[in-house]
């Protein structure tokens, strides 16, 4: 068998070994080239999670961050329930990950967090939770104004109405008035035409 010689506890750095070898008359040999070993305990820095829109209807999810140089892998946990299971997907090699989330209910946040991994197997803790909120349901529109059908002489007639959205909430409303669009805009929930 060749001799070895084992280290231990070797600190963060650059270390190397040289060996000389001697006879039964204790003539040494000259040092031999230099063994080097690196030793890299310094995690990658955490990655940044790029933010995600506050709700969505799409039935997939791109979660995107950016990292150091140092790191040559990532590993993505997600979660589709608000955060009390994650899902982990190892090994990936882009700075980005798309997941399927047709199967997530209205009104159910999907977080993502993502650590680095560098080439000797060093890990980043992992980053800032980043979430979105599945909204597929559109507004609850009621006529508030009339309630009922009214005759009138008038040549001009205010109408009035109630938007509610339990998501993202309402952006605007469209009238169609004896078939024609006009976009009104509500943000408030509550809209009017005349």
């Amino acid at each position: 068998t060749l001799p070895t010689y084992t280290s231990a506890n070797l600190t963060e750095g650059t270390h190397y070994l040289q060996v000389t070898a001697l006879d039964g008359l204790d003539n040494e040999s000259a040092k031999s080239e230099a063994g080097y070993v690196v030793i890299d305990l310094t995690p990658p820095a955490v990655p940044t999670m790029k933010a995600l829109p506050p709700f969505t209807k799409d039935a997939t999810l791109t979660f995107e961050w950016s990292a150091s140089d140092t790191a040559v892998k990532y590993e993505l946990s997600y979660s589709k329930d608000g955060g009390t299971s994650w899902t982990e997907v190892p090994n990936l090699t882009a700075q980005s990950c798309t997941v399927s989330i047709a199967d997530v209910a209205d009104g159910i946040a999907v977080l993502g967090k993502v650590r680095a991994y560098d080439g000797v197997g060093n890990v980043s803790e992992y980053s800032g939770a980043v979430q979105t909120i599945i909204d597929r349901t559109g507004p609850v529109v009621t006529i508030t104004k009339p309630t009922e059908a009214i005759t009138t002489n008038a040549a001009t007639f205010r109408y009035e109405w109630t938007a509610i959205d339990a998501g993202c909430g309402v952006d605007y409303c469209t009238v169609v008035f004896n078939g024609g669009e006009h976009q009104v805009t509500a943000t408030t929930g509550e809209g009017a035409y005349a």
